[in-house]
């Protein structure tokens, strides 16, 4: 999910081999690869983009589905040297009596598989952390779920916590049932932004967002909240999984990042509309989606402008299907995106009655009013972290290309788009 870059060198991380690598610019070659940072075979990745300050490179955890629904990987953030890409530290972000040694199967989770922002001014950067393990069934971790769906803003120079601030989970200030049964994640990484509020004062502004839609506004010193919004039409979703299911739960997930923009005091965020069946399996769980959507039950969606100050809506662009293209604004245009997809003649268990189009759109709209300038049909799946900007260009990074001889659909493509 993305590059960090410094000084001629790029940082990547490898997923399911749960390593960092440096790499030359220039020449491609690798000048150094760390020691995986969890145990792969248990389901350890690193799918995030490493994030650089100074003389560290910041890691977050993912856990895999090895086996499906239990928490053999626990969630830690990890620093390496920017150098020689040796651990300086590594913090567990799974603590409390729900994951001492001994349960079986083992509770996990809180792994900080999206990303976050960073700080340059403290050297503070602030993280998401995911869903508790097992996701579906929570009777084996009633007590607190620290620090699984939080946002934690953590020290770099030391690897110390300084403040973690619940979503979906005890203490919240939100209105959801807790602990977490739904894969509910605070994840897709946050941002950090210097807001002048209308009286004149100015702060240090987090935004993170969840699956279940939720938006939250807070402190930078204290992680104090400072507003907090759902976006969408909610249903069902504080139902329990069943063995029978959980019923259809729809919500509007935020399934990617968003995007800030200062000099306007604007959040722009792409939430998709989502509905699925919850049923437990013994201690595990799965889902099925609605009738008439895609992968995980996404059907349609919005992209939302909010005040970055107050949380409230300046206008919404509704979209007909899943818009799961990162945000992104430059200049006066916010670029967005959206999965197409149509119906199949006949519906079979495993598409829902829907043939997924391997395409993605590129959405151009004014970042003031949210109306259409353009769209392009790129022919490809764009892929969820969205686009990105250079030399006034736009560069739109796709899967395979559709239309194409099964041969010659390898790898993926870059799609550059020039000024008007």
């Amino acid at each position: 999910m993305g590059l960090a870059f410094g000084d001629g060198v790029l940082f990547a991380s490898t997923a399911s081999n749960a390593t960092i690598l440096a790499i030359n610019s220039t020449d491609g070659k690798t000048i150094w690869q760390s020691h995986a940072l969890g145990n792969p075979k248990a389901g350890y990745r690193i799918d995030a983009a490493p994030i650089l300050w100074k003389d560290y490179i910041i890691a977050g955890s993912a856990g895999g589905s090895l086996p499906p629904g239990t928490g053999f990987v626990k969630g830690n953030i990890t620093a390496l040297n920017r150098t020689s890409g040796e651990i300086i530290w590594s913090l567990d972000t799974t603590t409390g009596e729900w994951v001492k040694p001994g349960k079986t199967p083992p509770n996990g989770g809180a792994a900080a598989w999206s990303g976050g922002s960073l700080d340059p001014e403290t050297g503070i950067v602030y993280i998401p952390l995911g869903n508790p393990s097992p996701n579906f069934n929570a009777s084996t971790r009633q007590t607190l779920n620290l620090y699984s769906n939080h946002m934690v803003a953590v020290n770099i120079t030391n690897g110390k916590m300084i403040w973690a601030t619940p979503f979906i989970a005890y203490g919240t200030v939100l209105n959801v049932r807790v602990p977490d049964t739904h894969d509910w994640d605070t994840s897709w990484g946050s941002s950090i932004s210097k807001v002048t509020f209308d009286n004149g004062t100015q702060k240090k502004v987090v935004v993170g967002h969840d699956k279940m839609g939720n938006v939250i506004a807070m402190d930078a010193n204290t992680g104090k909240e400072i507003w907090w919004r759902t976006i969408g039409k909610q249903y069902n979703t504080n139902r329990i999984p069943l063995p029978n299911g959980s019923g259809m739960i729809w919500s509007y997930g935020v399934n990617n990042y968003h995007a800030v923009d200062n000099s306007n005091k604007t959040l722009y965020i792409a939430a998709t509309n989502k509905g699925v069946n919850i049923f437990t399996n013994g201690i595990s769980g799965y889902k099925i989606p609605a009738p008439h959507t895609i992968e995980q039950g996404l059907r349609n969606g919005t992209v939302v402008a909010l005040d970055l100050r107050t949380g409230k809506i300046k206008w919404q662009y509704q979209t007909e299907f899943p818009p799961r293209v990162s945000p992104l604004v430059t200049g006066d245009i916010v670029f967005a995106g959206y999965i197409p997809f149509t119906e199949k003649a006949k519906t079979s268990s495993t598409t829902h009655g829907i043939k997924t189009q391997k395409a993605g759109v590129i959405l151009a709209l004014d970042k003031e009013t949210g109306k259409k300038l353009w769209e392009f049909n790129v022919n490809a799946p764009i892929g969820d972290v969205g686009p990105s900007v250079g030399d006034g260009m736009l560069f739109v990074p796709t899967g395979k290309i559709e239309g194409l001889p099964r041969e010659e659909r390898i790898g993926g493509s870059v799609v550059a788009f020039g000024p008007p």
